[in-house]
């Protein structure tokens, strides 16, 4: 398991971990940096994982900017994220040395480090990619990298606004031009979360920090329509727009209306609110979210399982 330095993908990957060892009898090595040490093997000592997960030091390489503190995104200066997005791509060697060593019947790797393939390729270990992104958000992306712009997406109502769509072409462009080969540029489609800040006086704060704790790590938008729970959309970078229009595309998400500049005001939120939690005309925003609650619920066995049963097929492959 290799996801990117990011709780928003380490701990999807730790959760689809748990899920695959309930059906079969994996060892999971788990790959990153020191500093989401503690978080992750706090997670795996909570739910009695420690006989099947391991976890593996990643090596970037040190420098004055990048800190090992900054080895993620918790905390991380928001000027910064591109650095450690860039640094990320010197961990190849380090990670080589490691599927060398271990000699792994598998790999899952995330979508900051297309080149994980091509290295399982090399020493012939399949390799799969696990992105914690919906759908909606993965074939946007891929039609805007392989096309330039969204005219001819079949999904229009998902497409971005001027303002909308920035952070996300700031992110593809950098991509383009400091991780992929030519042969990358049409088949990698990537996504950056967990850099979003909130300003408070002087003083700025990570989401993780500000939010309750494991709010996060179980995912706030996929544990709302678990639960049944409408979502209140504030969209405010990159995939999230993607998301936001996507949920509310199928019923279960109200956006908040944004002013003129593009920012979100008191009023609108608490309109929003209580339309979504209160009001009678908010009833259909509720039942579709039962509804969708449910549809989830009935297929995450099946799905899990014919996903547990393709691994288990993959690592045995790679034996012969």
């Amino acid at each position: 398991m290799f996801p990117w330095l990011a709780y928003g993908h380490i701990f999807p990957y730790l959760e689809l971990s748990k899920r695959l060892l309930i059906r079969k009898n994996f060892y999971i090595y788990l790959c990153s940096t020191p500093i989401n040490f503690t978080s992750i093997n706090t997670f795996i000592r909570n739910n009695n994982l420690s006989e099947s997960i391991e976890v593996v030091q990643l090596h970037l390489q040190p420098s004055h900017e990048l800190p090992p503190h900054y080895h993620t995104t918790k905390n991380l200066p928001s000027h910064l994220a591109f650095t450690l997005i860039k640094a990320f791509q010197t961990a190849k060697s380090s990670f080589s040395d490691i599927i060398t060593t271990l000699k792994p019947d598998l790999i899952m790797y995330d979508g900051f480090q297309p080149w994980a393939a091509r290295l399982a390729s090399s020493q012939g270990i399949p390799a799969v990619y696990f992105t914690p992104l919906g759908a909606a958000t993965v074939s946007y992306a891929y039609n805007k990298c392989v096309c330039g712009d969204d005219s001819d997406f079949p999904f229009q109502e998902l497409c971005l606004k001027d303002d909308e769509r920035k952070t996300l072409d700031d992110l593809l462009q950098f991509m383009s031009y400091n991780m992929l080969t030519k042969d990358d540029e049409r088949g990698e489609v990537f996504r950056h979360d967990g850099m979003a800040k909130f300003a408070l006086g002087e003083k700025e704060i990570s989401v993780e920090d500000a939010l309750p704790k494991g709010f996060l790590e179980r995912s706030s938008l996929n544990e709302s329509l678990y639960f049944g729970v409408p979502v209140i959309g504030m969209p405010m970078k990159l995939t999230m727009f993607i998301d936001c229009k996507m949920l509310a595309e199928a019923g279960a998400a109200m956006e908040v209306v944004r002013d003129k500049n593009g920012a979100y005001k008191g009023e609108e939120i608490a309109k929003a609110k209580k339309k979504v939690v209160v009001e009678t005309s908010g009833e259909g925003l509720r039942q579709r979210a039962r509804e969708l609650s449910n549809m989830m619920k009935m297929q995450e066995d099946q799905e899990l399982d014919e996903v547990a049963e393709d691994l288990w097929r993959l690592c045995l492959k790679s034996k012969d």
